[in-house]
Parts: structure tokens; C-alpha cells; sequence
């Protein structure tokens, strides 16, 4: 009797090891398919105005991990940034930055994988689009030698604000739209699984789970 009940036991730690290992492959996967938009969006679908000021989508990718995979986005902003470094620039990077988007991508998920509330939707889009913008322009002004002046700040500015706006919108169009539809795909491929506390069994409950989150607040 015991050692049946150990061979079971081993059984099943067996099949665990196995769904855990599994589901790592499939993050891994969805990691590696979140870095290649960041990376068309950041390098190949920006628009450079002047030389030096790159208008982008990249926010919305971090948003879209930040909902998905939680703070492991900032792995994602980081891979991005070492990425295009080596493949544009033969290896030239400004670590200040990299370090800068990894704490845009890790603060997005941080607000937005559990509870995308508005007010943590705006905190996260104030942290991306201004707060950690701050550091990155110092980096950015520091390493390319450009002046401190009017006529290269506010432009910068302008962006920052520009971009928190628009930020804001997409982040709440992306939770209302397309939240649902993400988490019923990483449900049905076992890369997310439902919250303890949802008591989903079911796609369908997972997917009304997902929508009432969505709906807090509102």
C-alpha cells in the first residue's frame, strides 16, 4: 500500500515537473514574440524628427506585457533595447537606458497584470511616459553630447506629455478590448492560469474573470 502510494506520489511529481516545464517554454515563447514587436515598433515603425527625438508604440507592448506576463515585461524592455543595440548600433548601447527600460516594463506590470484599475492604468502610464523619461533623457542628452537648451527640452517634454495621454487610452482600450481575448489564449495554451480567488474551472469563466477585472473602477 505505501509503496503504491509513493509510486503515485512520484507520478505525479513527474507530470508536474513536466506541465511546469511546459508552461516555461510557452512563456518563454510568448517572451521571445513580445521582444520581436517591441523591437519592430521601437526601431523600424518609430519616427525620428531631427535626429533625436524618436516617436514610437513601444508603450503599448510594454502595456500589453505588462497585462500578460507581469513585471518579467522589464526583462522583455531589456532584451528589446540589448537587441537593437547589437543588431543597429554593432553592440554600442547606453546601459543607463537599458537599466531605464527595464524599470519602464517591470512598473507597467507591476500596475497593470493584476488589477488593471483606472487609477493604477494612469500610475503606470505616468511612471512610463514621465517619470522614468526623466532618467533616460539625462542618458540619452549625457551619452549623444546634446545641449541642455529650450529648443531640446521641450520637445522631449512635449513627447512625454503627448505620449502619457495617448498612453492612457490605449491602455484602457487594451483592457476593455482585448484583456479578455489575451487571457483566454494564454489560459487555452497553459501560460496563465486563472487567480485562486476567481474559482474558474472553465474558459468561459476565466474569460467573464478577466472582464470583471476589467470593469473595476468603473
Amino acid at each position: 500500500m505505501v509503496k503504491a502510494k509513493n509510486a503515485a506520489n512520484i507520478a505525479n511529481l513527474g507530470e508536474a515537473r513536466g506541465s511546469l516545464g511546459k508552461q516555461t517554454v510557452k512563456l518563454l515563447s510568448l517572451m521571445a514574440i513580445l521582444i520581436a514587436l517591441e523591437f519592430v515598433t521601437e526601431y523600424l515603425l518609430s519616427i525620428t524628427i531631427g535626429g533625436s527625438y524618436r516617436i514610437s508604440l513601444t508603450f503599448l507592448i510594454r502595456a500589453i506585457a505588462g497585462f500578460t506576463i507581469g513585471p518579467l515585461g522589464g526583462i522583455v524592455a531589456g532584451c528589446t533595447d540589448i537587441l537593437g543595440g547589437f543588431i543597429l548600433y554593432a553592440g554600442s548601447m547606453v546601459y543607463g537606458i537599458t537599466i531605464v527600460r527595464v524599470l519602464q516594463g517591470a512598473t507597467d506590470g507591476l500596475f497593470l497584470y493584476k488589477k488593471a484599475t483606472p487609477a493604477r492604468i494612469v500610475l503606470a502610464a505616468l511612471f512610463d511616459a514621465v517619470i522614468w523619461n526623466i532618467p533616460c533623457l539625462y542618458f540619452k542628452f549625457t551619452y549623444f553630447g546634446i545641449p541642455y537648451k529650450m529648443a531640446t527640452v521641450i520637445p522631449q517634454v512635449i513627447i512625454s506629455v503627448c505620449t502619457f495621454a495617448v498612453s492612457i487610452a490605449a491602455m484602457m482600450m487594451l483592457r476593455n478590448s482585448l484583456l479578455p481575448i489575451i487571457r483566454k489564449f494564454m489560459f487555452n495554451n497553459g501560460i496563465w492560469s486563472a487567480p485562486a480567488e476567481n474559482k474558474a474551472e472553465t474558459v468561459s469563466e476565466v474569460v467573464e474573470a478577466a472582464a470583471e477585472e476589467c470593469s473595476v473602477s468603473e
